[in-house]
């Protein structure tokens, strides 16, 4: 057995049994219990033919596709079940962790567009996917059904803005705001921001006169009316499109809105419509979905550095 080199064998339980293997470089033409391994440096599909009792092998935590990794009930204890779920979280997540802004690939903006509502789920914070779903679903249909001169009510903006600071960083001064603004001043300013649309320059300004909102809340205001035009000024949309998240003045909103449009209209096809919004979305799921996952490199490191600390235990006593 000590000779055996550690691999991760990926397939399903048929016979022949079909595996993907990853074979670590410095472990080349050793040999396993199956055979000799071919020269590989990477991920190689290869079918094997073995009784079932011998397709369990020393393993070691590495990439592999969840849907078709069958653990053997005589994998190593050393092998725990939390880090199999880890990996197969990061497994899932993997193809919107890798997404960018230069990304043409439509099925990836898709996919990091579909996964919003687990990644929105899987922050665990009170009342944000309630939030999200006024954000998202009640706050268009109210606007829309006020037509032909959409407004915000005072209640309407409070929960947009538990909404911002929910989904993202969390300023409870700005509700305070939000609390002490008049309901008329709140109807005027949105109204004549909704009536100025297209200019988006306007439309911020006529909103940044109520105190507590800047050039990111107004963009979530106009967002929630007209999400073809005015993306939501998101942390990460900021991070990804223009390189930083510092400079929250209208003329940056500007670029950052441009920038969403034109990738909307790249995406866009007879098939699939995608408005700037649904851009800034896909962006701050991805990189949310990024963040939910502990890199691969951390984990094996993990296992080894406390494989090595139990070594270490064993000597001493």
């Amino acid at each position: 057995m000590s000779n055996l080199i550690p691999i991760l064998a990926v397939g399903k339980r048929t016979n022949p049994i079909e595996f993907d293997f990853m074979i670590p470089i410095s472990s080349r033409n050793h040999r396993t219990n199956v055979g000799q391994v071919p020269k590989l440096t990477q991920w190689h599909r290869f079918s094997i033919s073995v009784p079932l009792e011998f397709a369990s092998f020393r393993t070691q935590i590495g990439r592999f596709q969840p849907s078709t990794f069958r653990p053997s009930s005589q994998l190593p204890g050393k092998l725990s079940r939390e880090i199999l779920n880890q990996r197969e979280t990061e497994g899932q997540a993997s193809n919107t962790a890798t997404m960018n802004f230069k990304c043409s690939d439509v099925n990836v903006w898709e996919e990091a567009l579909s996964s919003y509502p687990t990644h929105l789920a899987s922050l665990n914070k009170p009342n944000l996917v309630p939030l999200d779903e006024f954000y998202r679903t009640q706050l268009p249909f109210l606007l829309r059904s006020r037509q032909p001169t959409p407004y915000l009510t005072r209640s309407d903006l409070f929960s947009l803005m538990q909404w911002k600071l929910t989904r993202g960083k969390f300023r409870p001064r700005l509700l305070n705001f939000i609390s002490s603004l008049e309901e008329d001043l709140v109807k005027s300013a949105s109204e004549k921001a909704f009536l100025s649309l297209p200019d988006l320059a306007k439309a911020v300004s006529e909103l940044t006169v109520l105190k507590g909102v800047g050039p990111a809340t107004a963009s979530a205001v106009l967002a929630a009316y007209a999400p073809d035009v005015a993306p939501f000024m998101s942390d990460e949309a900021m991070e990804v499109v223009l390189g930083d998240s510092k400079d929250y003045s209208l003329k940056r909103y500007l670029v950052l809105a441009d920038k969403l449009q034109t990738k909307a209209k790249e995406l866009t096809s007879e098939d699939r419509v995608f408005t700037a919004s649904d851009v800034e979305r896909a962006i701050w799921s991805s990189i949310v979905g990024a963040k939910l996952v502990k890199p691969a490199r951390n984990v094996e490191s993990d296992v080894n550095s406390k494989t090595i600390s139990r070594r270490k235990r064993k000597k001493l006593s």
